[in-house]
């Protein structure tokens, strides 16, 4: 039997140990009904462990784990990239809940997880030196990196990857889910259009009772032909009832994982002011990130970070506000 036999049967016992977990955790996200699908499992299983091995590759291009601190500022082009001041980096971990949490419950440890900064790029008018003159008003593309994030916090490289797949394959199914609200919502709006276009018939067979020939309105013939085709669009909304439909939306997201979700090496090149330079330039400045896409956000320039528990900072106002809380 093939690789892609063993993948994708769904009576595998190995794939079922593999799998099945991952599948209560996706329905977990999602709707917990799921379960009342006869054979879900088995339908899900071969999607599930594609998409899992697709995201594995794209995970282990994300560069790390690197030391992300205060002092890394200072020799670490990548850190220094993306703080603006290297006060600035102690608080990125040490504002974030889920690390702090994991500080609290291992003592003595350094922290590891993904860090992701939205990266953003802005044309800007400045001056520049080309070969031995300055040159004013040279547009230029300014990067910066804000709103510091860090997911999957952990002990070891190892798991904080196998964490950021198990949520990339979380962030696929609820995609799938918005998907099949969006598609409720509009059979909702169809049920209104059909209500109103089966008065709009009524008007028009009442053969001008009332006002009706004041009123005018679309030609009888026409309101049938929208009314059919307003049936229709609700009949194949009808055929694709909430949890099958939910069902479909899932196994087809894990298929299309780039559609929602990419990874990619870091292509960014700037200078120490942070402009975009080409990379040959002997001032260019490479960061060692990839880039995260979402396809509601981003993109992000993210690695794996290794937080040194020393240089565990809070915001005062971050604590002082969690007093009251």
């Amino acid at each position: 039997m093939g690789l892609f036999e063993r993948v994708f049967k769904p009576s595998d016992a190995a794939g079922s140990v593999e799998a099945d977990p991952i599948i209560d955790r996706l329905v977990g996200a999602t709707d917990r009904r799921l379960t009342y699908v006869k054979g879900y499992r088995a339908t899900l299983r071969g999607p599930v462990l594609a998409a899992r091995e697709r995201l594995r590759q794209a995970v282990a291009l994300i560069p790390g784990p690197a030391e992300v601190s205060a002092a890394a500022w200072s020799r670490d082009d990548t850190v220094r990239s993306l703080f603006a001041k290297a006060a600035d980096v102690p608080l990125a971990f040490g504002n974030d809940p889920g690390t702090r949490a994991w500080f609290d419950a291992h003592a003595g440890c350094d922290c590891i997880g993904m860090l992701a900064l939205e990266k953003r790029e802005r044309r800007v008018l400045t001056s520049a030196l080309q070969g031995d003159t300055v040159q004013a008003e040279v547009v230029r593309t300014t990067v910066s990196f804000t709103e510091p994030q860090i997911l999957a916090p952990g002990g070891d490289e190892a798991a904080v990857r196998a964490q950021l797949v198990q949520r990339a394959l979380e962030y696929l199914a609820l995609r799938a889910l918005q998907r099949v609200g969006a598609m409720r919502a509009e059979k909702h709006e169809l049920e209104k259009e059909r209500a109103l276009l089966q008065a709009q018939l009524r008007l028009a067979e009442s053969k001008g009772a009332g006002f009706a020939g004041l009123a005018g309105g679309a030609p009888r013939a026409e309101i049938e032909k929208e009314l059919e085709r307003t049936v229709s669009e609700l009949e194949a909304a009808a055929s694709r009832q909430l949890l099958p439909g939910l069902l479909g939306a899932m196994i087809d997201a894990l298929a299309k994982s780039e559609a929602y979700l990419t990874i990619e090496p870091g292509a960014i090149a700037i200078d120490s002011m942070n402009f975009a330079v080409d990379a040959a330039s002997p001032q260019a400045i490479v960061p060692k990130v990839a880039i995260l896409k979402l396809v509601n956000r981003g993109p992000f320039a993210v690695l794996i970070a290794r937080f040194p528990r020393a240089e565990l900072r809070t915001d005062n106002r971050l604590a002082e506000a969690e007093k009251f809380l």
